[in-house]
């Protein structure tokens, strides 16, 4: 059983890092399947720096990886006029972060869930949610579905917004709770050259 377990994990990894047609991990318990969330596309390099903004993210996890601290990510001005743009647009219905880095770790964050302004939002009961943390497939890999992985995302009218999930549940039945806010601004290439 562990051995199933761990391939239906590493296909959502596959699918998180990219690759379309995974399928998706399921905790114990769960009886149906979800076809995985798109990949969001991958954005042009920003050749200008005055056509970029920057979007902050804030991170507070409490688990098996506890983590705290932020990090910022250029967004291309050229494909997204503004932060509540970005956020509804980016990968439409879904709210997600790809290579987010913090505290010593890299990870990815999902939810499927459609935006389409300022509102709170929370995943349908059969939608898939997932935080994966450092590309690992044991016990690195929390979420499933809405109904077993309780989350929200709270976005204000100026794009900026909170992300929050409790008791997301790995193979290992270990839990990961916390939170995400994320703020836009100026982007600077110098300041976040070392990052």
């Amino acid at each position: 059983m562990r051995q199933i377990g761990r391939a239906i994990a590493f296909a959502l990894i596959m699918f998180i890092m990219g690759a379309a047609g995974c399928g998706y991990a399921k905790n114990k318990g769960d009886e149906t399947s979800v076809t995985p969330p798109p990949a969001a596309p991958k954005e042009a390099p920003v050749a200008n720096p005055g056509e970029t903004f920057g979007i902050t993210y804030r991170v507070k996890f409490d688990g098996l990886v506890p983590l705290d601290g932020s990090f910022t990510q250029p967004v291309s001005s050229r494909e997204f006029k503004n932060c509540m743009d970005y956020v509804t647009r980016h990968n439409e219905g879904h709210f997600d972060i790809e290579g987010g880095k913090t505290g010593g770790h890299e990870f990815n964050f999902a939810i499927e869930v459609p935006m389409k302004g300022a509102g709170t939002y929370k995943p349908e009961p059969e939608a898939s949610v997932a935080l994966t943390f450092d590309s690992k497939t044991e016990r690195y890999l929390f979420g499933s579905f809405g109904k077993n992985s309780p989350a929200s995302v709270t976005v204000n009218s100026d794009g900026s917004g909170t992300a929050t999930f409790t008791n997301w549940e790995n193979d290992s039945r270990e839990h990961e709770s916390g939170s995400l806010s994320w703020t836009c601004g100026k982007w600077d290439p110098k300041q976040h050259a070392s990052r």
